[in-house]
Order: C-alpha cells, then structure tokens, then sequence
C-alpha cells in the first residue's frame, strides 16, 4: 500500500507558480494520501495534508501554496541592514529568504491506520514566478546550467545572439545581479566570475577574478546552508569601485564598457552570459533615477529614467469642528483667534514622475515586469551617499510613445511606499 511521489520538480524551481506533485500507490488504494512539507534538514513541519485519491487512484498536490511566501528575493544583504542593491564592501552577498530547500514527505491513511514517510521528494525553491505563457512549470535550468550557452545570471534580460546582456550603466550607479552558488550545477572546480574593464576594444589593467568564497563574501559551492546559496553580485560602478578600488574601478578610468562572466579560472571556458556594461552620462543640469525591482527569476533588474523627474508633495487630512471658545478660562468667552475647524491624521504623500525619450525595444519589454513586482525602488543616479526610496507604480500613469523608428519616449508615476506622517 506503500505512496509514491513524483514530480518535475526535483532540483530547483521558482517558488510562484503552480508546482505539481503526483502521489499514487504501489499495492492497495488507500483511504486517503498523507502529505508532509518540511524545510530540509529540520524537524519542523511546516503543513500536514489528507488528500482523496481521484477516480485513477492518484493525488495531485500543489507545493506553491505552502511555500511561495516563504521565499522572495532579498532586499538586505545577508546578516546585515544594509541593502543588497548597494553593497560594494565585497562582490558577493548570499541570500537569507532569497531561496530556501523543502522536502515532501508522502504516506497513506486505511482503515484508521496511518503509515508516513513512505517516499519523498525534495527542491530548492527561489523566489521567481512562472507564467502559463512560459510553459508551466517555467524551466530554471536556463538559469542554473553553466555552460557558454546559459543565462546563468538571475534576470528577466534577454541575451544577443552571442549570449551576451547590454546594460546602460552611469557612474556612481549601484545595481544588483543574482546567481545560483550550488555544486549541484556548478561545474567540478576552478570556477570564477571575472571582472574586465575596458576603453574602446583594450582591456584597461588585467582581468579580476572573484572567486566564490566567504573571502569575497560567497559561500563556497558545496556549503551545505541552502538558505544562502542564491548570491548576489555587485554589478554597478558605484559596487566596483568600492571592492575592487584604483585603478581598476570604473571611477579612475577612462573606460568605455565592462564586462562580469562566469568562466574557468585562468581565462577557460564561459560558464554564462557576459554581462556588458556601456558607459552612458547622466544629464548634469538636472537630477536622473533609476528604477529597480525584484524580477521573476529570483534577482534584481533595474532601468534608468534620463528626463527631468518632477516631484510633488500633497497633504490629506481628517477635519473635525470644534466650537470657538477659550476652553481654559474660568468663565465662557469667545476667542477670535480659536480653531472651529481642526485637522487630525495628516498625511502626505511624494510623487516622482518618471520620464525618459531614449527607451529601446529590449528596455519596454524590460519594464513591464517592474510594473508586476512587489518590490520597487528608485534612486538618484550618480549622487554621492544616494539612497534607495521604496516606491510603488501608478500603473494607469505609465505612458509609451514612439519618438522615431526603434526609440521610444516612457512616463510614469511612482509614489513614495511609506506615510509621511505631519
């Protein structure tokens, strides 16, 4: 009478999506399946499930609904209250929610008599989503196979057809960009991700290689803490000059790109796409953001905003009417200068319009799924001590018009994610 279990989802899988176990019997169909979900290597159960076999004798059961708000991508490094967008002190930070394994646990119930742990399953879930245009379940292997033909990098960004991702980057920007640290898909040894910069086709300096260790703030590979092995790398200049420093850093060179792989140590073989970073200056005469939001792969993705960004302030409130009187005199008078009409729970709230007019293609496609997240932020780009602002989006404000062929003009409005209590 023995259950048995069995799935796609046996290594990693985003956590935001329907994520479908099949349960069955081996010899008599039982009154009922027994499901178990727990965090791998613990004893805490998280659910409990009884579930009646269909017409077939079978169970179908749905991981997704025990775990998917469980995990989500980081917004703090690990450990630490600083943000994960802005980290330099190292290239890497692992996650604390970012990804996290759980084990499914089957059993039967017949006749009264409970018989658990008769088979079991077990996947490293992150925080991404899957859509039914995707395919579901939507394949992590893109992004967790290294070889010269994978993603490997944890953004919703689409590859050239020499596998290599463009990014616009200003200077004294922070950005953010995650992979997945596991020996499980990591090739045997001898992996790195190199840093090169460049001015027009020659390498400025020599290549910096950043190995995945606590020395540059990674755990190593085959480190068994699965909470921590979705990393994240510093990728913006703002991240690069504060741990790599002179004279390599972006910040004391002339430079025209720079580019973060994955590949064998000692200049071998790419393990994931290039990740290429063109160097683009911000308008002087008035302030720019960027926008970042968590993706639907795990990580961050992020967009510049080169347009003036108008701000604006407005104050609701609550009134209530009060007689006019000096309330605190012995006897009843009348005060000219009394209040009748008294505001209570004043609040205000910060506007930020968005504009930019040199929006790409590849750049609309990207930010319709800042418009989905949940965690948004933007920042002043370029300014010393700049700080991330949570945000969330107007969506009825955003507006796309093609300036000329293949360029497009962007507005939107987001509004400051916190009460600004008077």
């Amino acid at each position: 009478m023995a259950a048995t279990i069995s799935s796609v989802n046996t290594t990693y899988a985003f956590a935001n999506q329907p994520l479908m176990y099949l349960i069955g019997y081996t010899t008599t169909l039982p009154d009922r399946y027994v499901v178990e979900v727990y965090v791998e290597g613990t004893a805490a159960r998280l659910a409990k499930f009884y579930l009646t076999p269909n017409v077939v004798g079978k169970a179908h059961f749905d991981l997704s609904e025990v775990v998917k708000d469980r995990v989500s991508v980081d917004e703090m490094r690990y450990g630490f209250q600083d943000a994960v967008i802005t980290y330099g002190s190292k290239a890497y930070t692992t996650s604390t929610f970012g990804g996290q394994k759980f084990t499914i646990k089957v059993g039967t119930y017949h006749n009264g008599v409970e018989d658990l742990d008769d088979a079991s399953l077990s996947c490293l879930i992150v925080g991404g989503t899957g859509q039914i245009s995707q395919g579901l379940p939507r394949p992590v292997s893109g992004l967790v196979n290294y070889n010269a033909d994978s993603k490997a990098w944890f953004t919703d960004r689409i590859p050239d057809e020499n596998n290599v991702i463009h990014m616009n980057m200003y200077p004294r920007e922070a950005a953010s960009m995650a992979f997945m640290c596991d020996s499980v898909n990591f090739p045997n040894g001898g992996i790195v991700a190199t840093y090169t910069l460049y001015n027009g086709t020659s390498v400025v300096g020599t290549e910096q290689d950043l190995f995945f260790n606590s020395t540059y703030g990674a755990q190593l590979p085959s480190a068994t803490d699965n909470n921590r092995k979705v990393t994240y790398m510093g990728v913006g200049t703002k991240n690069i000059t504060n741990y790599i420093g002179n004279p390599q850093s972006p910040s004391a060179q002339d430079w025209t790109h720079y580019e973060i792989v994955i590949k064998s140590a000692g200049g071998g073989a790419l393990k994931s796409s290039i990740l290429r970073f063109h160097n683009v200056c911000p308008p002087e005469k008035h302030k720019t953001y960027s926008l970042h939001w968590n993706n639907t792969t795990g990580g961050w993705d992020s967009a510049h905003f080169s347009g003036r960004a108008e701000q604006t302030d407005s104050v609701s409130s609550k009134p209530y009417r009060k007689q006019i009187a000096d309330w605190n005199s012995a006897t009843y008078t009348q005060a000219v200068e009394a209040r009748e009409f008294i505001p209570y729970q004043i609040e205000a709230k910060t506007k930020y319009v968005l504009t930019s007019i040199d929006f790409s293609f590849a750049d609309i496609e990207l930010l319709k799924y800042a418009l989905r997240a949940n965690k948004l932020y933007i920042m002043v780009t370029g300014q010393v001590g700049a700080q991330l602002i949570p945000v969330t989006i107007d969506t009825s404000s955003y507006v796309v018009k093609e300036a000329f062929s293949g360029v497009f003009s962007v507005s939107l409005t987001v509004t400051l994610a916190q009460s600004i209590r008077c």
